[in-house]
């Protein structure tokens, strides 16, 4: 749906979170893990330290329901050309350009 809504030129990017299942997968969450603890642990610092605590609703969250294959497979039938890469914590960021003008 969203590639309909694309004008000539018009950029789709998505940040999402794939479901774990490879051992690649693995030895990136182990990774992420880690980097997960030290990012909270700096969030949590340095809210502290402002004195601000976050408002609002925040992002919707469900859990991961396709691996970060099924996603590919998924992109190339439906989106020629667009890109997928590897993000930490347990992310894609998939990004596709129509073809047209730019």
């Amino acid at each position: 749906r969203l590639h309909d809504l694309l004008l000539p030129g018009g950029v789709l990017v998505v940040l999402g979170c794939y479901e774990e299942k490879t051992r690649s997968d693995v030895i990136v969450s182990r990774t992420a893990s880690i980097a997960n603890i030290a990012m909270g642990l700096a969030h949590r610092i340095g809210r502290t330290a402002n004195r601000r605590s976050v408002a609002g609703p925040g992002a919707p969250v469900a859990p991961a329901t396709m691996t970060l294959a099924e996603i590919r497979s998924q992109v190339e039938a439906r989106l020629p050309g667009a890109t997928i890469h590897r993000r930490l914590f347990w992310r894609y960021l998939l990004t596709y350009r129509l073809p047209g003008s730019t």
